[in-house]
């Protein structure tokens, strides 16, 4: 089953997760947000305009206004990307158990779909719901099929009456309670879950089995009118038992793993129930958080806030920080767009019905036209606020990169809406050569858990590295935030900068340099002696150190000489020191802009390290001055030639190390006051070797 759907599709809730866990592909990187000693360079920084909530609405996919039942009644800049419809048993299933009317090319959910699409675009979505009955004042055929009310022998016809008395027609109540009814709806959510669970032209299923209309409120007790031919009984069907609310809660979470659930709020009982439910884990993933809906947005007498009892808020507080809100206007001319603009900042609605304000030949509902200006407005601003609305406000890289080097973004996103994002999206940055994407990146920024709204920009990081293939030369650099499985267009963004024809916006232009390299010493030479290296030690230590001989294996790069430094059990500390000055070192790397050490390193199988800063690589400003190290740790412990890149970023002050140098700032990394490299053991309980090779400075 479900054949069609692409497997991204069933790990993108799992990707969630996985894609905090991404770091660059840097060997033993330590990244922060900003590198420690690197000399200030060129940037970019562009500050988009915001779009304000004052212009028009920015249409966007699962959030603001979707299409009602065919409509789209609060006029809108652009048709809606999703659509909602509630559907019947009956639609879907017929006279005999089984029959289903529906497929993935047919019946009614198909043509759904295609409605949908129809209006708002090859990528829109449609959400629905099946009920079992319309109100107790609505002539209505069954929707019930007929082999279910055949065997439900508490099922009954309900007479509606005219004000005059005479009979206007029936509709029919199912028996809440009958396990039959129960199984064979079940077996229907079954059937339809088997073939739109995770569908992605899906975008939330309603739980509307319950009550009048499918809003889960109490459709009473009503006398018994027995069509002909079905079983007699002295008592019509009762409401739902606790039990009963329940399973209809549990039958919809266990048929629907991927798709989005939206439950009703007027039971109390039911709705503290499925709030209360944790998300499932599956095999494929995790099921989403169910979110909940309401059908009364905009009553000026508060039904949408009165009816939310105590138990009720307290279960749903929060839950629009997981999952969509959904709201639908009262209808019958109890709809008030201050109201309702009021209730979606209250509570947090991210998706509003845009209907149930206007119906054809009805005199009980007001028509759009019939609102004045100033609830007008406030309709509008209510789908303008409805969801998540994000604008990147400034973002900062360096202007010049350097190929095989890293890149640190900074950004400050703002989410002007009520919501974060219930769908996967990603944001990226792409390294652009005119039309063609050279290299692209997936920000670490997570749309889907920013619940940071409101008017202040929060600042995000993230550092990636540039790929060696990219050739030097000027490159534009966009953004756009995709959909991780492909079903929606891009997000629009809410700033002023001009939107390209595929969704991204340019945020400027990079140049892309080779990367230099500030060689240090790659013991070819054959001499340790002059570039001076010299040793000192703790308590009751010593260090040996040598120039490697043919005999020996291989240097990494390809000599066949290297450094081994042997440090003896004894020592309180012992390290190797390379001493060059200020001259050669830190002003030198200061001038080339250098931001990384690199080297080769390997240990051996033998070395005990026992904690993981008993082994590390550290930068001085000079004798008495303060030290930057990086723990190399068990990097010791590994007999395997590796080049380890450590950005400055990733080092570390030691405290107590002395006074500062004069012309430094203390605690802080001034990389112009280097002058030595160490490769430092620090009371290691045991001997042991390492083995350097090729030492050198980069600019990343």
């Amino acid at each position: 089953m479900k054949s069609w759907i692409p497997s991204l599709i069933a790990r993108v809730r799992a990707f969630r997760v996985a894609r905090f866990a991404r770091l660059p592909a840097l060997v033993f990187s330590a990244l922060a947000l900003m590198p420690a000693g690197d000399v200030a360079a060129a940037t970019i920084n562009v500050s988009p305009t915001v779009t304000p909530l004052s212009a028009a609405e920015i249409g966007n996919p699962m959030r603001g206004y979707i299409r009602w039942g065919g409509k789209e009644t609060v006029p809108q800049t652009e048709p809606a990307r999703d659509a909602y419809t509630r559907l019947s048993w009956t639609d879907l299933e017929g006279d005999t158990a089984g029959s289903y009317s529906f497929t993935a090319l047919t019946g009614k959910i198909q043509e759904g779909i295609a409605a949908a699409k129809a209006a708002g675009g090859p990528k829109a979505k449609y959400s629905f719901g099946i009920r079992v009955m319309k109100g107790t004042s609505d002539v209505s055929v069954p929707l019930v099929p007929a082999y279910v009310r055949s065997a439900m022998i508490k099922g009954f016809t309900h007479n509606i009456y005219n004000s005059d008395g005479t009979l206007k027609g029936t509709n029919y109540i199912p028996d809440w309670n009958d396990p039959y009814f129960i199984s064979r709806f079940n077996a229907l959510l079954a059937q339809v879950a088997s073939i739109y669970d995770g569908h992605p032209d899906i975008g939330f299923f309603e739980m509307i089995v319950y009550g009048t209309y499918g809003e889960w409120n109490k459709p009473g007790v009503y006398t018994v009118v027995q069509p002909s031919g079905l079983p007699q009984s002295s008592a019509g069907g009762t409401e739902a038992t606790s039990p009963t609310l329940h399973s209809y809660v549990d039958i919809h979470v266990a048929n629907f793993h991927r798709t989005q659930l939206l439950m009703m709020t007027d039971n109390e009982d039911a709705l503290v129930y499925a709030m209360g439910l944790s998300p499932t884990t599956w095999p494929t993933g995790v099921a989403p958080w169910i979110g909940w809906s309401r059908k009364s947005l905009g009553d000026p007498q508060g039904h949408f806030t009165t009816g939310m009892t105590p138990a009720k808020l307290a279960a749903i507080t929060d839950r629009w920080k997981k999952a969509p809100v959904f709201g639908e206007f009262f209808g019958g001319g109890r709809t008030d767009g201050t109201v309702a603009l009021q209730e979606t900042r209250n509570f947090h609605v991210s998706v509003i019905g845009n209907g149930n304000l206007d119906k054809a030949g009805s005199s009980h509902e007001a028509g759009w036209s019939t609102y004045p200006a100033a609830q007008q407005a406030d309709f509008i601003q209510a789908g303008k606020e409805a969801g998540y609305r994000f604008s990147l406000t400034n973002f900062t890289i360096p202007e010049t990169l350097y190929t095989g080097g890293t890149l640190t973004a900074q950004a400050q996103w703002q989410n002007a809406g009520l919501n974060p994002l219930f769908e996967p999206f990603t944001v990226q940055y792409q390294l652009r050569s005119g039309g063609t994407v050279v290299q692209q990146w997936n920000s670490t920024l997570d749309l889907e858990d920013w619940t940071k709204i409101g008017a202040t920009p929060t600042l995000h990081a993230d550092t990636f590295a540039l790929a060696g293939t990219v050739a030097p030369g000027t490159y534009s650099l966009s953004v756009v935030v995709s959909s991780l499985d492909g079903t929606r267009d891009p997000i629009k963004l809410a700033i002023g900068t001009a939107r390209n024809t595929d969704s991204s916006y340019t945020l400027g232009n990079v140049v892309v340099n080779a990367s230099p390299t500030l060689g240090i010493e790659n013991f070819d030479d054959g001499d340790v002696t002059n570039p001076a290296w010299t040793t000192s030690t703790g308590s009751g230590g010593g260090v040996l150190f040598w120039v490697s001989q043919t005999t020996w294996p291989a240097a990494p790069d390809a000599s066949a000489k290297y450094v081994k430094i042997e440090f003896n059990s004894t020592a309180t500390y012992q390290y190797a020191v390379l001493n060059r000055g200020t001259g050669v070192f830190g002003t030198a790397w200061a001038n080339a802009g250098a931001n990384a050490i690199c080297f080769w390193f390997k240990g051996s199988a033998s070395n005990v390290v026992s904690a993981n800063n008993r082994v590390r690589v550290q930068l001085r400003e000079s004798e008495n001055g303060e030290r930057w190290s990086y723990d190399l740790g068990n990097a010791a412990s590994n007999g395997s030639w590796q080049q380890i890149t450590v950005p400055f970023s990733a080092l570390y002050r030691l405290a107590g190390d002395g006074m500062q140098t004069p012309g430094g700032t203390a605690n802080i990394f001034d990389l112009s006051l280097i002058d030595q490299i160490r490769f430092f053991d620090n009371s290691n309980p045991t001997a042991l070797a390492i083995y350097v090779d090729r030492i050198e400075v980069l600019r990343q």
